[in-house]
C-alpha cells in the first residue's frame, strides 16, 4: 500500500501508541502526525513479503509522537528512508518513547538518503544509555548523506537531556546540530560502548550546548576520529558556540572544498588534522591539547583568530603543501629544555622553524611566531661587525609573553631557493637585540639553497629572526626592489629606484605609458650584477609627457628571466600663457586666445573670494574664444579671474572692469 500525501493534515493513530508502516508513506506537502499526543511507540516498520517499507519527505511535515524503528519482531528487517526536503519532528510526545527514536537495522538492503531538510529529535528516548537515539546502516546498508540536517533538541527540550548516536566508520552522517532554548543544557553524545571512528558533513553547538566524543556509558572510545566532511553555513565545518568535548580524540578536515572553524567560543582539539586541499581558516581562535599534524593543505590563522598549541601539545613539521599561513602560537610551562616545532609559511613560502628553549622555572609562557614576506633589511636595527646583511627576502617574527624566566635557546630555520643561501658555510642566524642592532647568533647550515640552518645558543630573546651573512661571505640574501619614484623636477620627470643588493642582475628597462596599458622602452640601466651594498639609480624623462605619464620597472637577469615592479605616475600639468581682451574691460564681453588650442577647453570665471561668475561662451572665427559675463555680478573696479584647462595645460588671468 502507499500513501502520497500532497497536503493539508493526516493523523495518523490518533488514539493508539503507534502505526506499522509495511508499505510506503510519501510526504510531499501538507502536514502528517503518528501516534497519541503520549508518544509512547510511533512509527514502527515492518517488511511483510518481498516489499521493503519506504518513509519519503520530500516537503511538508512530519510530526512522529514517539520514534521510527522497527517493530517488535523486525530487528534484522530492512527499511529504505529518503529525505530531500521538509522537516520531520521525532519523539514529541508528552511521555515520550522508551525505544530508537530514529533507528534503521544495519542489514544489507536498508537505505538512508538525506539530501536536504531537518530531522529535529525532541525528547532522548525514556530507556536511557543503553538505548540508541539515532543509527543508520552504515556497515552493512547504503547511506548518502549530501545535506539535510540532523537537530539535537528544540525550544521544548528539557534541560540536562542528552542524545546519542551511533558512530560509523565507513558512512558519512548528515549535518549534526546540538540545539535548544538558550538556557537549556543539551548533550550529543556517541552511543554506548562505541569505539569507532566516524565522518559528519559538519557540526554545530548552540549556545549552552555540547558535543561530547565520549560514548555515553563512559570513558570507553575517548580515543575517536570525528572527519567533518563539508560545512553548516557555506563557510564553518564546525561552529561552536557551546562546548567540545575533545576527550583524547582526533578531529581531521576532508572535503573538496575550503572549510573554517567558527562561532563565538573557542574550540580545543586533542589532536587536530589539517587535510583538505582547499585549506581551512579559522574565523575564531583555537587550541591543540595533544597534536597538530599538517596533512594537506593551509590553516590561515591571523592575529585575532590565533591557533595556540597548548602546553602539553606538539606539532608535526608540515611541508610545501601543508602548513599555517598567519601566527601561530606555542605554550611552554617548563623549566626542563623544550624543543616547540612551528610548521608555519607565508603565501607560497614554507618556512617552519623549531624552537627550543630552557627557563628557570615552570610558569607558562607564549611564544607566537610567524613569517613575513618583507626585507629584514628594512627593520630599524644597524650591523655590528660580524654581520655584513641580512635577509631583504624576509624573516620571522617572535612575540614572547612577559615572562622574565627565560634562560637560553636555539633556533633552527628553514629555507629554500629564492632565500639565495649559495654558501652554507658562512650562514648564520641573526636576532635583533630588543634596541637597535642586529646580534650574530651564528649556526650550522645542512645545505645549500635548500636546507635549514640551526643558530649557536643564545641567551635573550627579542622579536626577529632573519638569515644573515657575515663580511665576506658568499650569501646574496637577495631583496626586492627598496623604492621606485618618479616625480616632476622642472621640465623633466626624474625618476629614482633603490636597491639594498642584488644578485644576478643584468639590466633594468625603464618604460613609460600615457594610458597605463601601452608602454613603451624609455631606457636600459645597467644592473650591479651581485652586490651586498645599496644601490641607487636615477634617470631624467627630458621629453616627458604632458598629463598623467606612468613610468614602470622590468628587471631582467643575466639569464634572461625578468620580473616587473610596481608603476609610479606623474600628473605634468604646466602653465601656459594667454591674450586677454580688451583688460581692463569697461563692459561684460571679453576675448580670449593663447598658444594653446582652447576651443575644447573648460573656461570658468571666478572673483576673488573664489565665487564662481556665471557666464557663456562662444568661439569667434579668429580662434578666440568671446566671453560674456553675467552683469548682475559684475562691479566697476572689481577684479575677477580667468581660468581654462584642456587637461594638460591651464591657464590663468587677472581681469580689471573699469
Amino acid at each position: 500500500m502507499i500513501y502520497q500525501i500532497p497536503l493539508g493534515t493526516m493523523w495518523f493513530a490518533s488514539a493508539a501508541d503507534n502505526v506499522v508502516l509495511q508499505g510506503q508513506l510519501f510526504l510531499t506537502g501538507g502536514n502528517v502526525k503518528i501516534g497519541t499526543t503520549a508518544g509512547i511507540q510511533g512509527l514502527r516498520y515492518d517488511k511483510n513479503g518481498a516489499n521493503i517499507p519506504r518513509l519519503d519527505i520530500s516537503s511538508g511535515n512530519l510530526e512522529v509522537h514517539g520514534g521510527i524503528t522497527y517493530g517488535t519482531a523486525s530487528s534484522t528487517e530492512p527499511f529504505h528512508f529518503r529525505m530531500t526536503g521538509g522537516t520531520v519532528t521525532i519523539n514529541s510526545g508528552s511521555t515520550g518513547s522508551n525505544r530508537q527514536l530514529l533507528y534503521l537495522n544495519d542489514v544489507a538492503t536498508s537505505t538512508f538518503f538525506m539530501s536536504a531538510g531537518t530531522v529535529t529529535f525532541q525528547k532522548p528516548n525514556t530507556n536511557g544509555a543503553l538505548t540508541v537515539d539515532f543509527s543508520i546502516p552504515g556497515t552493512n546498508g547504503t547511506v548518502t548523506s549530501n545535506g539535510g540536517t540532523l537537530q539535537f533538541g528544540n525550544n521544548s527540550t528539557a534541560s540536562g537531556a542528552v542524545f546519542n548516536f551511533r558512530p560509523y566508520t565507513n558512512a558519512t552522517q548528515p549535518h549534526f546540530r546540538v540545539a535548544g532554548s538558550a538556557g537549556n543544557a543539551v548533550t550529543l553524545a556517541t552511543s554506548y560502548g562505541s569505539t569507532a571512528n566516524f565522518r559528519l558533513l559538519s557540526l554545530y553547538i548552540d549556545v549552552n550546548k555540547t558535543f561530547d566524543i565520549r560514548s555515553i556509558g563512559g570513558a570507553v572510545g575517548d580515543t575517536k576520529t570525528m572527519t567533518l566532511m563539508a560545512t553548516c553555513n557555506g563557510v564553518e565545518a564546525i561552529y561552536n558556540a557551546g562546548t567540545f568535548q575533545q576527550r583524547l580524540s582526533t578531529v581531521t578536515f576532508n572535503t573538496a572544498g575550503a572549510q573554517a572553524i567558527g562561532g563565538p567560543n573557542v574550540t580545543t582539539f586533542y589532536n587536530l588534522s589539517i587535510n583538505n586541499a582547499s585549506n581551512i581558516t579559522l574565523n575564531k581562535a583555537a587550541n591543540v591539547s595533544s597534536f597538530l599534524s599538517m596533512v594537506n593543505g593551509k590553516l590561515f590563522t591571523t592575529n585575532t583568530n590565533v591557533l595556540t598549541c597548548l602546553s602539553t601539545a606538539s606539532s608535526s613539521i608540515g611541508s610545501g603543501t601543508s602548513y599555517v599561513d598567519g601566527p601561530m602560537v606555542h605554550t611552554v610551562a617548563s623549566s626542563a629544555l623544550s624543543a616547540r616545532t612551528y610548521p608555519i609559511g607565508k603565501g607560497s613560502a614554507y618556512r617552519p622553524v623549531v624552537l627550543t628553549v630552557t627557563h628557570n622555572n615552570a610558569v607558562s609562557v607564549t611564544y607566537r611566531a610567524e613569517v613575513t614576506n618583507s626585507p629584514a633589511t628594512a627593520l630599524p636595527f644597524s650591523y655590528p661587525p660580524t654581520i655584513s646583511n641580512v635577509s631583504a627576502v624576509r624573516y620571522t617574527r617572535f612575540v614572547r609573553s612577559a615572562v622574565s624566566n627565560f634562560t637560553s635557546g636555539r633556533i633552527q630555520m628553514y629555507y629554500n631557493t629564492d632565500d639565495v643561501v649559495g654558501d652554507k658555510n658562512t650562514l648564520v642566524v641573526a636576532h635583533d637585540d630588543g634596541v637597535s642592532q642586529w646580534q650574530n647568533f651564528g649556526g650550522v647550515a645542512t645545505a645549500n639553497w635548500v636546507g635549514n640552518i640551526t643558530s649557536g645558543l643564545f641567551t635573550n630573546f627579542h622579536n626577529y629572526f632573519a638569515l644573515a651573512n657575515p663580511p665576506g661571505g658568499g650569501n646574496a640574501l637577495p631583496v626586492s626592489l627598496t623604492s621606485f619614484t618618479a616625480a616632476l623636477s622642472g621640465k623633466d620627470v626624474e625618476v629614482k629606484w633603490t636597491t639594498e643588493s642584488e644578485i644576478n642582475n643584468d639590466y633594468f628597462t625603464l618604460e613609460r605609458s600615457s594610458d597605463s596599458y601601452h608602454y613603451s622602452e624609455l631606457a636600459i640601466v645597467d644592473g650591479a650584477g651581485n652586490s651586498t651594498s645599496t644601490n641607487n639609480y636615477t634617470f631624467n624623462d627630458q621629453q616627458a609627457l604632458r598629463g598623467i605619464s606612468y613610468y614602470r620597472l622590468k628587471q631582467t637577469d643575466f639569464d634572461g628571466n625578468f620580473e616587473y615592479f610596481p608603476v609610479a605616475v606623474v600628473q605634468n600639468k604646466t602653465k601656459g600663457t594667454f591674450v586677454l581682451f580688451p583688460n581692463p574691460a569697461s563692459n561684460s564681453i571679453v576675448h580670449l586666445s593663447g598658444e594653446s588650442n582652447l576651443e575644447n577647453a573648460v573656461i570658468t570665471v571666478q572673483d576673488v573670494t573664489g565665487r564662481t561668475i556665471p557666464s557663456t561662451y562662444r568661439a569667434t572665427e579668429n580662434g578666440s574664444i568671446e566671453i560674456q559675463l553675467d552683469e548682475y555680478y559684475l562691479k566697476t573696479g572689481a577684479i575677477y579671474f580667468i581660468n581654462a584647462t584642456d587637461g594638460q595645460t591651464v591657464v590663468r588671468e587677472k581681469l580689471l572692469i573699469n
